[in-house]
């Protein structure tokens, strides 16, 4: 029979070894990573932004990426002109977070964004996504108005101002490139530790063939790892680019969060020695478990919204 000292030592040792594995794949596809291709540059809208029928100059109020007097304002419509030309066949990419849109050019409408027949019924929103608008052309003169409203009450004082901050045009699978190369520090962490978390579950079902009476909730520290690091590696900036679906996106990100809290109250019951603390973490386990349960019933029945119910449950 093999003692808990060899097992620790022996864990040890993995988490050591995991974590040399993944230092090692981001030197190494940091050293060999390319410069994205220059071609996708960010644009900017010159003009004015309406809000309740008051009109101010963009550029002199976004600070700090926030658009002033734009918090919790449902609707905001933006007019003015691009200070590029965006030329036939290149693709206009705008950063979308909760909102509906309606893009004119020259009073024409070319584009809308975000209503019923986008996104599945049970959801309110196309989440968080980048809009992909294939040009026919837009020149420095041309009048271009958009119109955005939030989904949801309650809007983020960095909600517009983000949409504004990023904008760009090019050529689809360069600004993939683009997004990745800013996030790919990120990404290989992430894997990384999505690659760690599986090679220790790995080693602990090695383990518990040999040592039988090894609790299970040792288990949760590899999947906190793995739930982790999926929270990290959805960044909707380039997630989105490269999953076509930000449904499946958002939920799987909401999910892995929510699991993640409760795999890390089970993990850290198995060091509580008091009683009182371990029935106390036996009662928030449930409560983090049943907020799950709670959660899909109500966005499978098309009752609550990932955001909302986020509203309700944290204020």
């Amino acid at each position: 029979m093999i003692n808990e000292d060899k097992i620790e030592k022996f864990f040890y040792c993995l988490l050591l070894l995991l974590c040399a594995i993944f230092i090692g794949c981001i030197v190494i596809i940091g050293a060999k990573y390319q410069k994205p291709n220059d071609d996708v540059r960010r644009i900017h809208l010159i003009g004015n932004y309406e809000i309740e029928g008051v009109q101010k100059d963009i550029q002199s109020n976004i600070v700090k990426g926030k658009l002033l007097g734009a918090k919790d304002k449902r609707q905001v419509v933006f007019r003015g002109h691009f200070d590029e030309d965006i030329l036939t066949g290149n693709e206009l990419f705008l950063y979308m977070h909760h909102v509906k849109m309606v893009l004119k050019q020259n009073g024409k409408e070319i584009y809308r964004y975000g209503f019923e027949e986008s996104h599945p019924s049970i959801v309110k929103s196309n989440g968080i996504d980048w809009a992909r608008i294939k040009m026919d052309g837009i020149t420095k003169e041309d009048e271009i108005e958009i119109s955005l409203e939030s989904v949801y009450n309650g809007v983020h004082d960095k909600t517009y101002g983000v949409f504004l901050e990023n904008i760009y045009m090019g050529d689809y699978h360069d600004f993939i490139v683009q997004q990745v190369h800013k996030h790919i520090v990120n990404i290989v962490i992430s894997a990384g530790l999505i690659i760690c978390g599986i090679i220790y579950l790995s080693g602990l079902i090695l383990v518990k063939i040999i040592q039988k009476n090894m609790p299970y909730s040792y288990a949760s520290c590899g999947l906190v790892m793995i739930t982790g690091a999926i929270c990290s590696l959805f960044d909707y900036s380039y997630i989105t680019l490269l999953i076509n679906n930000t449904f499946i996106i958002t939920i799987v990100d909401y999910l892995s969060c929510m699991m993640m809290v409760v795999l890390l109250m089970v993990y850290f019951r198995n060091y509580l020695i008091s009683e009182s603390y371990i029935y106390l973490s036996r009662r928030l386990i449930h409560y983090g478990g049943n907020i799950i349960v709670i959660y899909l019933i109500l966005q499978l029945a098309g009752l609550a919204s990932e955001v909302k119910f986020l509203e309700v449950l944290f204020g």
